[in-house]
C-alpha cells in the first residue's frame, strides 16, 4: 500500500513500529517459554529418577537439594499435640502435593548430658558426687602467714 501511496508515510511508520514491537514481544515470550519447557523437562526427568529409586527401595547415598525442594513445600518444627499442649518434639513435613507427615522426634533425640537419669540401671551418668562442696574446698592448716621459712625484710 505504501508503494502505491495509498497510505501516508506516518501511518506506515506507526504500523511498522507496532508490528516490530509485537514481533519482539513474541520472540521474547517464545524464548521464555523454551526456558520454562527445558526446566520442566529437567524436573520431570529428576522426578522419574526419584520415583525409580523409591520403587526399588534403594537408599539415597547423599542429600539432593533439588529433589528435596521439588518435593517438600515446607517443614514446621513444633506443634500442638492431641491434648492441646505445645510439643517441641513434633515435626510436620508439608509436601507440594498437599500431603502432610507428622513425626514425633522424641525417640531420635539424644539424651541431654545434664539430664537426670530416669533409669538408675544405666551407667551413663556424667558425674556422681561422692563429696560435699565443703570437702572439696582447700583449707590451709598453717596458722602463720609468712609461709615456710620466709624472711620478712623491712626497709
Amino acid at each position: 500500500m505504501r508503494l502505491s501511496e495509498a497510505i501516508s508515510m506516518e501511518i506506515y511508520t506507526d504500523k511498522f513500529e507496532g508490528i516490530t514491537k509485537t514481533k519482539e514481544n513474541l520472540l521474547n515470550e517464545k524464548m521464555n517459554l523454551e526456558i520454562v519447557l527445558k526446566d520442566e523437562k529437567s524436573i520431570k526427568k529428576r522426578l522419574e529418577e526419584f520415583r525409580e529409586v523409591l520403587k526399588n527401595n534403594q537408599f539415597i547415598e547423599e542429600f539432593d537439594r533439588t529433589i528435596f525442594e521439588s518435593i517438600v513445600e515446607k517443614i514446621i518444627v513444633g506443634g500442638i499435640d492431641n491434648e492441646g499442649n505445645k510439643d517441641s518434639a513434633m515435626i510436620t513435613i508439608v509436601y507440594k502435593t498437599g500431603k502432610k507427615d507428622i513425626k514425633d522426634i522424641t525417640p531420635f533425640k539424644r539424651k541431654r548430658k545434664n539430664a537426670k537419669d530416669k533409669d538408675e540401671v544405666s551407667n551413663n551418668k556424667l558425674c556422681s558426687k561422692t563429696y560435699t562442696e565443703g570437702e572439696k574446698l582447700c583449707s590451709n592448716d598453717m596458722d602463720h602467714t609468712c609461709g615456710y621459712g620466709g624472711i620478712d625484710v623491712k626497709g
